[in-house]
């Protein structure tokens, strides 16, 4: 039986105490630094992860830009090519591009030319391409232009369209343009981002869903993208590359906490965001503490057993003694 007026058990409850104080407090600083070490990767992986879906972002609009960029110099060049040639280029950049179609509408008679070989004009079909939004908007700008999207009058898909002016001799002559299907580009573009327990989405400074995985929700609001707007109209530097703490936290529509990490597009209208759910950082703190108090308790129970076995030798002399 175990007496405690014994002094070797004496000694051994004194010392196992003692070792536990000592390894609980290793074990707490361990956690608390593994804690530190975890959230921190956890942090910069989806730093990452925003950092390249963004520079995949800049890629893909910059290729789009440079094609439409094409046609308005082979214009420039060839300011009245036949039609069969101006097909031709208008079919191979939309072929390049990805673009859905391309397009171009001459200043002077307000006819438009499609590169699926349609041609639109205001005596045959109507039709004057100077009064188009695309149109007008990169006249008055008087370079390249990116409209919002916008659901496609044809299809019903989220499109969006780049347009630049061709000018010859300081004279508006035309202005060429392309639409591009958003969702081909999220798929494209937005998969860097997902994984089982994130994903990537753009965003407009209002909480608009411009670019999403699930086309549903493009172009609309939720909770979610509310408050990752509120939260960046509220403090800028969120979307800062240089500030070291842009990670924050907004609930979902389904009240659940997520980690966000935001930062500016090419396009200064938007953002792109990395979104984790909280659980992904809770979970692998737990993990830790839970391998932490694990291995306290084994080093614990192994030191008392020493001890104990080391008090015991050692004392037996005076115990023969005593007796």
């Amino acid at each position: 039986m175990f007496k405690f007026n014994n002094l070797s058990n004496k000694l051994t409850i004194i010392a196992c105490f003692l070792i536990a104080a000592i390894l609980i407090v290793v074990n707490v600083i361990n956690y608390y630094q593994s804690k530190d070490s975890t959230s921190y990767y956890l942090e910069e992986i989806q730093k990452k992860t925003m950092f390249d879906v963004n520079e995949a972002y800049k890629i893909y609009s910059n290729s789009k830009r440079s094609a439409i960029a094409s046609i308005a110099i082979f214009i420039e060049k060839n300011p009245k090519p036949n039609a069969n040639e101006l097909f031709d280029v208008l079919e191979s950049i939309r072929s390049a591009g990805g673009f859905d179609v391309t397009y171009i509408g001459f200043e002077d008679d307000g006819s438009l030319y499609q590169s699926n070989r349609v041609i639109r004009s205001p005596e045959s079909t109507n039709f004057d391409a100077r009064t188009r939004s695309w149109y007008q908007e990169s006249k008055n700008a008087k370079k390249l232009t990116v409209s919002d999207p916008y659901k496609s009058i044809e299809d019903d898909s989220i499109t969006i369209s780049y347009a630049a002016p061709v000018y010859k001799n300081n004279k508006l002559i035309a202005v060429v343009g392309g639409d591009y299907n958003l969702h081909t580009f999220s798929k494209d573009v937005l998969s860097i981002g997902h994984s089982d327990s994130s994903y990537a989405g753009v965003y407009d400074k209002d909480g608009t869903i411009v670019f999403h995985e699930d086309k549903d929700r493009m172009l609309t609001k939720n909770d979610l993208s509310i408050n990752i707007a509120n939260a960046i109209k509220e403090n800028p530097d969120l979307i800062d590359p240089s500030k070291e703490e842009t990670l924050f936290y907004a609930k979902d529509e389904a009240g659940k906490t997520q980690v966000i990490t935001c930062n500016q597009t090419l396009n200064p209208k938007y953002i792109v965001c990395s979104i984790t759910d909280e659980s992904v950082y809770t979970d692998a703190v737990n993990k830790v503490l839970f391998q932490q108090v694990i291995i306290a308790l084994i080093a614990i129970i192994i030191a008392l057993i020493l001890v104990r076995f080391t008090i015991a030798k050692n004392l037996k002399p005076i115990a023969v003694i005593t007796t």
